[in-house]
């Protein structure tokens, strides 16, 4: 039979143990808590690396392992001029770092059989008027016609090779309206696809520095996943969300994507003919490894990167919201306003 000592040290222990368990459940209640404001600041700060990649330069994309890199932020403008049809058109391949030996300035022709260039970065030659002309509207079907009239860009060009490999981050474009407000007509479209194409005459040619001429019309690209139509004198922005693991691996500078490339096109019909009608504005972040010759002179630091579960999160936030293409009313410049 139990006597009262006995009564009073198992009460006794019953509460030291209760006690424990309530400060132990406590705690894991309050790093849940810990986890869940870390989780939600990590996707805040990735929604406005990829909406604003030429402010956040030292954000990355989610990485299995972290090492040391280089932060690579690339930053250009690129002017846009219309043909004698009023029209304009680009092409910028998310994700695709160009080195310094990975560009070729090959012209391009609508024919896929016809030599292309190597770039992440094409766009339509204004001074081309002979047969076969941009318009907008005609797909030519594998027809030999517009030779020359696509040129491959080096906007984005690195200057030297400095790395031994790369590794994509956020990226955005931003068009902006700069021609005449008292001749101004046209609509812009843009979309987002996620694409591959080969060049017949090198079949070893990466997809990643190849321009896709199926999506030379408003009707293709009004197709894709992404897109978004509006008036010329409109502000957009679209952001690089990569769509699989794939766009997150290293890879070799000098070489472009092998895998399906994510291509971010716009068109500008119906604008005035031969006119400097807009701008794009093109930010491109990178994680790089210098190399042996440049390995003493560069610094390297762990970049910041969010976790996966902030990756999924963050972009879930943007696809849903409407906000992978969207219209600026601020030009692009301001935080936080979305609509």
């Amino acid at each position: 039979m139990e006597n009262n000592k006995t009564k009073y040290i198992n009460k006794f222990s019953g509460n030291s143990w209760f006690k424990k368990d309530k400060i132990h459940n406590d705690i894991n209640a309050k790093r849940k808590d810990e986890n869940i404001i870390s989780e939600i600041s990590e996707s805040s700060d990735l929604i406005e690396s990829i909406v604003r990649p030429d402010q956040h330069k030292l954000t990355a994309f989610p990485s299995q392992f972290y090492t040391p890199g280089t932060p690579i932020h690339k930053f250009n403008t690129l002017s846009l001029e219309t043909n004698s049809l009023g029209v304009c058109w680009v092409e910028i391949n998310f994700g695709q770092y160009l080195g310094l030996n990975a560009f070729a300035a090959s012209t391009t022709g609508v024919n896929p059989g016809v030599n292309f260039g190597r770039s992440n970065v094409f766009i339509s030659d204004p001074n081309y008027s002979g047969v076969g002309q941009l318009d907008g509207f005609t797909q030519y079907n594998q027809g030999v016609t517009g030779i020359g009239q696509f040129i491959a860009s080096e906007v984005m060009r690195e200057g030297i090779e400095m790395y031994n490999a790369v590794k994509a981050g956020p990226a955005s474009v931003w068009y902006d309206f700069t021609g005449r407000l008292d001749i101004s007509s046209g609509v812009v479209t843009c979309g987002i696809n996620y694409t591959f194409v080969n060049d017949a005459n090198d079949v070893t040619a990466a997809n990643g520095l190849l321009p896709d001429m199926n999506y030379i019309t408003m009707k293709s690209i009004e197709d894709c996943p992404f897109r978004k139509t509006c008036s010329v004198v409109e502000s957009l922005q679209a952001c690089f969300i990569p769509q699989d693991q794939t766009c997150l691996d290293l890879k070799d500078p000098t070489k472009g994507n092998t895998g399906v490339q994510q291509r971010f096109f716009l068109l500008i019909t119906g604008a005035a003919p031969n006119e400097k009608v807009g701008q794009l504005r093109i930010a491109m972040n990178f994680d790089g490894k210098p190399n042996a010759k440049y390995a003493d002179n560069i610094s390297q630091v762990y970049v910041k990167s969010a976790s996966y579960e902030a990756m999924k999160e963050a972009t879930e936030w943007l696809i849903n919201n409407g906000n992978v293409i969207r219209k600026v009313q601020d030009q692009g410049y301001g935080m936080g306003r979305f609509n």
